[in-house]
């Protein structure tokens, strides 16, 4: 076998291996942000039930100075409002320091979090506390994004 025969055998080896690196970080990446998202929005639809304190022994005792429609939408959003600043900042911190890093973080802050929620769910403004700094430490998605774009 002549010498560019064996280089382009080699070639085609590297880039057959390239694309396999590829495909797992991928789909590495979209369980990643799965279960970002889906520990994000898992609760939504006992919000209703947390904010209304006649409605189960675990709900919130009150949601003062909210009313139960208020206090229903103000719960996501406290989330949301952290996603928000925290999308501010992942991105060029992930430029920094790379994307792998951030995203991790991201996944184990926003499990932290989770641990957090679930230990203030007896209080309606500790729990919208943890749920902001659970939203803050789950901004994985633009660098999730950011990844896409370097690797395509």
């Amino acid at each position: 076998m002549s010498k560019d025969a064996q280089k382009q055998q080699q070639q085609e080896q590297d880039e057959a291996e390239n694309i396999k690196t590829i495909k797992r970080s991928v789909i590495t990446l979209r369980l990643a942000i799965f279960v970002d998202t889906a520990n994000m929005f898992m609760l939504l639809p006992n919000y209703a039930i947390m904010a209304d304190s006649t409605a189960n022994p675990e709900s919130f005792a009150s949601t003062h100075p909210f009313n139960f429609a208020s206090a229903t939408y103000f719960i996501p959003m406290t989330a949301l409002f952290g996603v928000a600043i925290a999308s501010l900042l992942t991105g060029s911190i992930s430029d920094r320091i790379g994307r792998k890093p951030v995203i991790l973080f991201c996944l184990a802050g926003s499990t932290l979090g989770s641990i957090a929620k679930w230990f203030c769910r007896r209080s309606f403004w500790l729990f919208c506390a943890a749920n902001f700094v659970n939203g803050l430490l789950s901004g994985s998605l633009p660098v999730a994004l950011a990844y896409l774009s370097d690797i395509f």
